[in-house]
């Protein structure tokens, strides 16, 4: 007879000497301490045998945390805009197994997690746009967790060069059908396709720099120019 504690979980008749196999009743999770007795055909009772100690485990719990490695947050660490291609995403387990990282139903990567508290993984190179990750961990008794809450990662390795430069029209004195002035620290304006810093050149040094807050139209005083012609550039990094 196999107990836990007073309570029969099973019997089982063992026709000799010799091994003997029990199906057990269903344990709930958690460790369960077993025991076995053996009546013989005298009706003698054995005292227990040495206990047995089962842990039941049916769940694990979804990874969670996610979020962009502070190394893998380029620009603002504020948001989940980056242009690292393959970032590395960090989140938390309630218990040691292995974590799969998934976009949709494919796996980006995988990590052992030794234990319960933070992993890591670097994803496989992700396109330009926006991705929906998730994970999942499979804990040591073999059960796979729900996918955890979603980390959205949009990749933007490209910035378009900004465009329309010209002189504002209170800088361009004389005909505004041409590009001479006499105002020696001009505003130049154009426009940008995309939030982000634009930087005036005149070759290789910076006459200025704004910060465009949104898409749109931006503006610059230059430094002051000396009298002659002046072949300016810009630049934005978003």
């Amino acid at each position: 007879v196999l107990y836990e504690g007073a309570t029969a979980l099973g019997t089982v008749t063992a026709a000799a000497a010799g091994a003997w196999t029990m199906t057990v009743a269903s344990l709930s999770d958690g460790a369960h301490t077993l025991t076995a007795t053996v009546t013989d055909a005298a009706g003698n009772t054995s005292p227990a045998s040495t206990a047995l100690t089962i842990t039941i485990d049916t769940n694990a719990s979804a990874p969670s945390g996610l979020t962009l490695e502070a190394g893998s947050n380029s620009g603002s660490t504020s948001d989940t805009l980056t242009n690292v291609t393959t970032p590395v995403v960090v989140g938390s387990v309630a218990e040691a197994g292995v974590v799969v990282l998934y976009e949709g139903a494919t796996a980006l990567g995988t990590v052992t997690a030794a234990a319960a508290g933070a992993w890591s993984i670097t994803a496989a190179s992700l396109s330009d746009g926006a991705h929906t990750l998730t994970a999942t961990v499979t804990d040591v008794a073999g059960n796979t967790s729900s996918a955890s809450s979603t980390l959205t990662v949009t990749i933007d390795t490209n910035a378009s060069a900004p465009s329309g430069l010209t002189l504002e029209a209170g800088s361009n004195s004389g005909s505004t059908a041409d590009m001479l002035t006499n105002v020696t620290a001009p505003v130049i304006t154009g426009s940008v396709a995309e939030a982000g810093v634009v930087v005036l050149y005149e070759g290789a040094a910076a006459l200025g720099t704004v910060t465009a807050a949104a898409a749109g139209a931006w503006s610059i005083t230059a430094a002051s120019l000396s009298d002659g012609a002046h072949t300016l550039t810009v630049t934005v990094t978003d």
